[in-house]
């Protein structure tokens, strides 16, 4: 027996390897049904029985579809080129009735097919991929199981596409194995997966898409630490990611590592440490390095070559300080740099030499502190920092910088002196992240609103920060992930239960790609996900 239905009636439909049956219910016997194909031949295997959203009984061999016709009593194939064209060069393994009345031909290695039996248009989906079991979810998501993992159907303006989550030993939550064979969800919503050979797999639809990585001792191919500072995502897709005290890796598109950059004492062209605290790509293609004691180590990838840039005591045109917080490219190629104590440098890419900006306590005009953890650029060409003395805008054509500082007694200014990330949304608004809360800063009038663990964030000292195409606010913090929605004010939290690495993560140890994929980096590891996917 290869497949049971059981009909609105209560009547019991089984394929067997000798065809189709139906159990009447008064006696308990099973009758045979006739199954022909296109050609006439008798067909004497049933592999699936489904019924549409009409009440019309569907089955599938491994060379034909057919469809039960009530007046005759038998099944046969449907004139549909698309699925007799099918029948001829590849092999079923089952068929899925959607809610709109379509097919879904799954097959062993044509993907899987669908088709509108009234019009004969169809779409095919996963060529070359084996594919055993489909389901709609209670939130109408279609789930395939597939030969390369779990595939989910994305529906986004009428364009139907399919991602594949497959098997990755260096995400601990990954599928475990990529052969899945049968799909099931239960009342309460969860979705269970079962395998060829590597058990049975539990998923809450929606809510489990953060993706882990880690350090796996004796593993090359995982991360070299397991603290992780910084991350970025290259031009070219790969991933590069700093740790605290193991250097820098760079992942391929599948995110295995597959190269590493560490200190070497023998060689003057290596890092100047393993410890990392920021990093960025240039417009040229260049990955720079900053150091936690040791200042900038800039990758050449074309020859491998490190070129490093310290502070010299006896050279003013040297970075002010080796102790690096943060690295950021303007729009006119210029690299700036914030140091721990030695202020803001603008740095000079093709010759190493910097220009020093300073806090001078006798000129409120300047830096309000040295330590410069964060910068960004405004539309007009301003940078906004942020440092330990609170949030700066300095304009790099005067050096001069006008502050936005804690004020007590004003609640409408920046909660906490202390600043970490900053993010610019398309509205204007600048959203500030604190040891003591989050930020509104409306530039037009230079008034705060203060959002923090009493409006439900999970935590007060904001580490990261990252927008999604919704408009709602990612925050890293010590106490896990928040999704925060300026508009509802809504908030939800996410922790270890969810899937993170862990709940505590570094300060401006974030990330966002080019198409939105968010990375937070902690002292467990790395997580990142696509905002969508996330519940």
């Amino acid at each position: 027996m290869q497949a049971i239905f059981q009909q609105a009636d209560g009547a019991l439909v089984v394929g067997t390897s000798g065809g189709v049956a139906v159990m009447d219910r008064v006696s308990g016997r099973f009758r045979r049904v006739p199954m022909q194909d296109e050609s006439g031949r008798q067909v004497t295997e049933a592999l699936d029985i489904r019924q549409d959203a009409q009440g019309t009984l569907w089955a599938v061999s491994r060379r034909a579809l057919l469809r039960f016709n009530e007046l005759a009593g038998t099944f046969s194939s449907p004139d549909i080129p698309r699925v007799q064209m099918l029948a001829r060069t590849t092999i079923f393994t089952a068929v899925f009735c959607d809610t709109d009345g379509a097919l879904w031909l799954l097959t062993e290695t044509g993907g899987i097919t669908r088709v509108d039996t009234r019009t004969g248009l169809h779409e095919s989906y996963l060529d070359g991929i084996g594919v055993y079991s489909a389901l709609r979810d209670r939130d109408g998501v279609l789930w395939a199981a597939t030969s390369k993992g779990l595939a989910r159907l994305r529906e986004d303006g009428g364009i139907r596409r399919f991602e594949v989550f497959g098997h990755n030993p260096l995400v601990a939550d990954s599928i475990s194995q990529n052969e899945t064979i049968s799909l099931f969800q239960d009342a309460s919503g969860i979705l269970w997966v079962g395998t060829y050979g590597a058990g049975l797999n539990k998923m809450i639809p929606g809510s489990r898409f953060f993706r882990t990585y880690r350090h796996v001792p004796g593993d090359p191919a995982s991360l070299p630490g397991k603290e992780v500072t910084a991350m970025l995502v290259d031009r070219q897709g790969s991933v590069w990611v700093g740790t605290r005290y193991n250097g820098v890796a760079r992942l391929d598109a599948a995110r295995r590592v597959v190269q590493r950059f560490g200190h070497d004492p023998a060689r003057a062209d290596s890092l100047t440490e393993d410890a990392v605290n920021c990093l960025l790509e240039d417009s040229r293609g260049n990955i720079w390095v900053g150091m936690v004691d040791s200042g900038i180590c800039v990758l050449d990838r074309e020859t491998g070559a490190v070129r490093r840039l310290r502070h010299d005591p006896a050279d003013p045109s040297s970075i002010s300080q080796d102790k690096i917080w943060c690295l950021f490219e303007d729009r006119d190629a210029r690299i700036w740099v914030g140091t721990s104590k030695g202020g803001l440098n603008r740095l000079d890419p093709a010759t190493g030499k910097a220009v020093r900006y300073r806090h001078d306590p006798a000129d409120p005009t300047s830096l309000s502190h040295d330590r410069v953890r964060h910068i960004v650029q405004d539309p007009d060409g301003s940078l906004w920092l942020g440092t330990n003395g609170g949030l700066n805008r300095f304009d790099p054509a005067t050096g001069k910088a006008v502050r936005y500082v804690h004020d007590p007694a004003n609640p409408a200014s920046l909660s906490n002196d202390r600043v970490t990330p900053i993010l610019r949304d398309p509205a204007g608004f600048l959203w500030v992240g604190t040891d003591q809360g989050l930020n509104r800063l409306d530039p037009a009038t230079g008034t705060f609103v203060r959002y923090g663990e009493k409006d439900g964030l999970a935590d007060d000292g904001i580490q990261g920060m990252a927008l999604d195409e919704d408009g709602r606010l990612w925050l890293s913090t010590f106490k896990g992930i928040s999704r925060f929605d300026p508009s509802s004010r809504n908030v939800r939290n996410y922790s270890s239960r969810d899937g993170l690495a862990g709940t505590e993560f570094y300060m401006n140890a974030y990330h966002q790609s080019r198409d939105g994929e968010v990375f937070f980096g902690g002292f467990s590891g790395m997580n990142s996900f696509l905002p969508r996917d996330v519940a």
